[in-house]
């Protein structure tokens, strides 16, 4: 009879943390985010943006990287980023040293921010002032652990 009386507790005890750690989602809005990226495609490249770790905190050092196919070997080369007002932009310019063979060819670079404060941020690569792609990111001021009890029989 004790022991059913222990789990019965254990139960309703974790099934009332869960609902608190609920209520506290989604009145903080704290609802960890997938790292998200968007694809923009035109007739000359694609590129892909994705956000690392994908629950950053304002603590995180946060890596941004930016992808894709280029329609020849002159692929875009990083220029600069910057974060301003929940905006980072990063610009490439296209690389137009030498010849470049008409072949389709992979390129990828990626930039560390931090000291993020908390809040939504859109992240835009940019090829020659053109935008290639975006996509959304939160910044979170701490994430919240949730742990389970166990229980042993």
């Amino acid at each position: 009879m004790k022991h059913k009386r222990i789990i019965i507790t254990s139960s309703i005890l974790c099934l009332m943390l869960a609902l608190i750690q609920a209520a506290l989602v989604a009145s903080n809005g704290l609802i960890p985010p997938q790292s998200r990226e968007t694809v923009l495609i035109s007739n000359r490249y694609e590129c892909h943006i994705n956000v690392n770790p994908p629950v950053p905190t304002i603590t995180s050092t946060i890596q941004i990287t930016t992808s894709g196919e280029w329609s020849n070997s002159c692929v875009p080369v990083y220029t600069s980023h910057q974060a301003v007002s929940y905006e980072v932009r990063i610009d490439f310019a296209q690389n137009i040293t030498g010849v470049c063979a008409p072949v389709m060819m992979g390129w990828r670079h990626t930039v560390e921010i931090s000291n993020l404060i908390k809040g939504t941020y859109q992240a835009t690569a940019y090829i020659n002032n053109y935008p290639c792609a975006s996509g959304t990111f939160v910044v979170f001021e701490r994430v919240i652990p949730l742990y389970l009890p166990i229980i042993i029989k």
